[in-house]
């Protein structure tokens, strides 16, 4: 009875803990990191080109990610720089 107790409360709070979004602070954050994986890598360079082609539209946190250039668009100076940091 108390181990269906405990199992109960812990299923609970697994489900509460699994429904909260965590944020990246900004000392984990990488730069050229599109995919917000804290990883850049090759993903990155396919979601900047994507991006650049007007193929997917990034926001928020990853457009700011994407926009390494800091010019308000994403373009071949960004996913340059986003491939020199993966191949660097």
């Amino acid at each position: 009875m108390k181990f269906r107790k405990f199992l109960a409360v812990f299923l609970a709070a697994v489900c509460m803990l699994s429904a909260l979004s965590f944020n990246v602070s900004a000392a984990e954050e990488v730069l050229g990191d599109v995919n917000g994986d804290s990883v850049c890598d090759v993903l990155d360079c396919m979601l900047v080109e994507l991006a650049r082609n007007n193929q997917i539209t990034l926001e928020g946190a990853y457009y700011a990610a994407a926009n390494l250039a800091e010019d308000d668009q994403i373009d071949m100076n960004d996913f340059s720089a986003v491939v020199n940091r993966v191949f660097a």
